[in-house]
């Protein structure tokens, strides 16, 4: 059981002359001297506990001392330094303890000055491994005298026998309280240093603060005086000149009365003034309305003209295709081809000039849709094939794999910036190559981008010329507009569209190697995917980044390989796209092979081969019907050796519908018209041709030459 005894200051030492304790004790109050010059000479708290522990456990024979410190008002126990289970120094400031009943009732034992306190037979704790609790080590004695601050009790010196469970002596007592009060003492004198340390510095700052504002005050007194001085001398001259005038004033007045009838005449003169600049405004204005109604007019006129010119230019087209279709002689063929250009060149200055009037009168608004982005590629680029094959130069197509298939945009606008591009590309290229690109990317912040690059091998751009590049019926020079023909409308369309669009447009040329354009118009992706109905293993073996681009856009399901070196012999494959400089023999041979060329259009494949096709959709449709249609089973014949999803019968049949709400002037014709063409790979042969007049026309909501159209396009299904 625990027992408390407790030691006062009168309590006796029972020390027998020249006894070992009392030479013990002597030494120690010898000691505890050089102990209090020591620790005198600690610079700050921290140091002072250090040290007092250290020398404690070192020349006063305490195994296991601690100096602890008590917050009344938060009522825990807080750490300093002190011995540790092992015997050595630590830093325990970090060391805390809420105080419980059990160490209220030692406090309680302590609450009384000059008093030692000693417990027998008691739990010996010590601070845990966390710091916030006490933890029991073993059984002996524990010893702890409290230090003071006036009449409140701030800490306490605590030790015991933890270590080597030695006895404790009457006169350990003595050497505690002697000891403790000294670091009670020292605590509080270091407390007053650091105080006055503080107060000092405060009143550095202060002085140095006041110091400061009294320079800036005098600065300040300074420059009020200086401008103060100023102002004096200014007004000073003011006041001279003042005076001056004032008296110049008082001699005219008094000498001459002329002045007074001169200031009337000019008054008078200045209102007869204020009435003709009133009445020229009027006119201006009435004047700049006449401009405005007149430039409606044109504007009207011209989308009039238009639309009245498109009627028969497409009966003209039409006919025209129709007409180079059939057996014509050497001679014939050639002026009917010249014709063909000639009326395709004035249907271009017809649009151009359309488009030109609708974005003058400012009606031309967006119209945000989801669209196919690989349907509006075809659509644009198929009918350039024809031309680029004629003028002998490369015409290719590359859609970046992480351009998704459906996208928000304008389609009209975002055609007719494609279309206007790529036609001054291919008309200012006479060899070389031609490049549409698109590409796709995405910021942290979620804003997308759709980037075009149109890039040729033409005869370039003058860096004189770059500013002028977009301004309406403008062209390099005279010998440009002779030798290539057009309006100079194109590139000032294209700005126009893009400006609506929140597009950026640049352009990088260089006179006699090309010239490239880039377009980043803002979009967002739609989740819609292309649609795939077959199943069935297909292999790819190509190195053609294009194709292999296509490829990856699309939701076919297959393996694709560079080497057939890397294929197992035992898989079979529904379809095999092979490039022809990576067949072996053996492959070579197989019935469900197709050879991919590297040559781009949107032809339907011939000959177990196929070109690369400008779109994932188109590449959908051409690698469906190849699967539809397997080598040793009869193709159905198409007409005009067009790619079709629909048979004869069923062309026919949707020809049929579209005439009767043709007739009806029912404006479903356009759709029907639409889903049809979506049932056709896009080609070039005179039938397409026609269903893109036929769109045409219905666009236009001219069901009269739409049913001509219509006539012609069942005589030729």
């Amino acid at each position: 059981m625990t027992e408390l005894i407790t030691f006062d200051d009168n309590s006796s030492l029972n020390l027998t002359e020249n006894s070992e304790d009392a030479r013990a004790f002597h030494h120690y109050l010898y000691v505890l001297n050089e102990i209090s010059i020591e620790l005198s000479k600690t610079k700050n708290l921290n140091a002072l506990y250090q040290q007092a522990i250290i020398l404690a456990n070192k020349k006063l024979g305490f195994e296991r001392i601690g100096i602890l410190r008590f917050d009344h008002a938060t009522q825990t126990m807080t750490g300093t330094w002190g011995i540790d289970t092992q015997g050595i120094a630590r830093d325990e400031s970090d060391y805390s303890l809420t105080i419980d009943d059990e160490i209220k009732h030692g406090i309680g034992a302590l609450a009384r000055k000059g008093k030692v306190c000693l417990w027998l037979n008691r739990d010996i704790q010590a601070f845990s491994a966390q710091g916030n609790t006490n933890e029991s080590v073993s059984l002996g004695w524990n010893a702890a005298f409290s230090f003071w601050e006036e009449e409140k009790m701030i800490g306490w010196v605590s030790c015991d026998n933890l270590l080597n469970n030695h006895d404790f002596k009457p006169y350990h007592s003595h050497i505690l309280r002697l000891f403790g009060t000294l670091i009670g003492e020292l605590i509080l004198r270091k407390q007053a240093q650091q105080e006055i340390l503080t107060l000092n510095s405060q009143l550095e700052d202060k002085v140095l603060q006041r110091t400061q504002e009294l320079r800036i005050s005098q600065k300040k007194l300074h420059q009020s005086h200086q401008q103060l001085e100023e102002k004096v001398l200014l007004r000073t001259e003011a006041l001279a000149k003042e005076k001056e005038t004032l008296q110049e004033t008082l001699t005219k007045l008094l000498t001459t009365e002329h002045s007074l009838e001169k200031s009337q005449q000019i008054q008078q003169f200045l209102t007869q003034n204020i009435s003709s600049l009133t009445e020229m405004q009027e006119a201006l204005q009435e004047a700049n309305n006449r401009a405005e109604t007149a430039s409606m007019a044109k504007s009207h006129f011209i989308s009039n003209i238009s639309h009245e010119l498109k009627t028969p230019m497409n009966i003209i087209k039409g006919n025209l295709g129709f007409l180079s279709c059939s057996s014509l002689n050497k001679e014939q063929q050639h002026w009917t081809t010249k014709a063909s250009n000639a009326s395709n060149n004035l249907m271009s200055l017809i649009n151009d000039l359309l488009s030109f009037s609708v974005t003058s009168q400012e009606k031309d608004k967006l119209a945000i849709h989801k669209h196919n982005i690989d349907k509006l590629i075809d659509e644009v680029v198929t009918p350039f094939t024809d031309k680029a094959l004629q003028k002998n130069i490369s015409l290719t197509c590359h859609i970046h794999h992480n351009v998704p298939t459906h996208l928000y945009c304008d389609a009209q606008k975002f055609k007719a910036v494609v279309n206007n591009l790529l036609s001054n590309a291919i008309k200012f290229t006479q060899q070389g190559s031609v490049l549409l690109q698109l590409s796709w990317s995405e910021s942290e912040t979620g804003s997308a981008q759709l980037q075009l690059l149109i890039k040729d091998t033409g005869i370039g751009i003058d860096k004189q010329h770059l500013q002028s590049l977009f301004h309406s019926f403008s062209q390099l020079d005279n010998s440009t507009n002779r030798h290539f023909n057009g309006t100079g409308l194109g590139l000032a369309l294209v700005q126009k569209h893009c400006k609506l669009m929140s597009a950026e447009i640049d352009v990088r040329s260089q006179q006699g190697k090309g010239t490239t354009f880039v377009v980043n118009i803002p979009s967002c992706r739609s989740a819609e995917q292309l649609k795939f109905s077959f199943k069935g293993k297909i292999l790819v073996v190509s190195t053609n980044p294009i194709f292999n681009d296509l490829m990856a856009r699309t939701p076919i399901s297959y393996q694709q390989i560079e080497s057939f070196a890397e294929l197992e012999e035992t898989q079979q494959y529904k379809l095999i796209i092979a490039e022809q400089a990576l067949l072996t023999k053996t492959q070579n041979s197989a019935n469900h092979l197709v050879i991919l060329n590297n040559k781009q259009d949107n032809n339907a494949p011939k000959n177990s081969s196929m070109n690369i096709p400008f779109s994932s959709l188109s590449l959908v449709k051409v690698i469906e019907h190849l699967l539809a249609s397997p080598e040793n089973k009869p193709r159905e014949k198409q007409p005009q050796n067009t790619l079709s999803t629909l048979s004869i019968d069923q062309q026919k049949k949707a020809l049929l519908q579209i005439l009767t709400l043709c007739q009806d002037n029912n404006i479903e014709a356009i759709d029907k018209t639409e889903q049809l063409l979506n049932h056709f790979q896009v080609g070039t042969s005179p039938f397409i041709t026609l269903l893109h007049t036929l769109q045409g026309c219905l666009q236009d909501f001219d069901f009269d030459n739409a049913i001509e159209q219509l006539k012609l396009l069942i005589k030729m299904a």
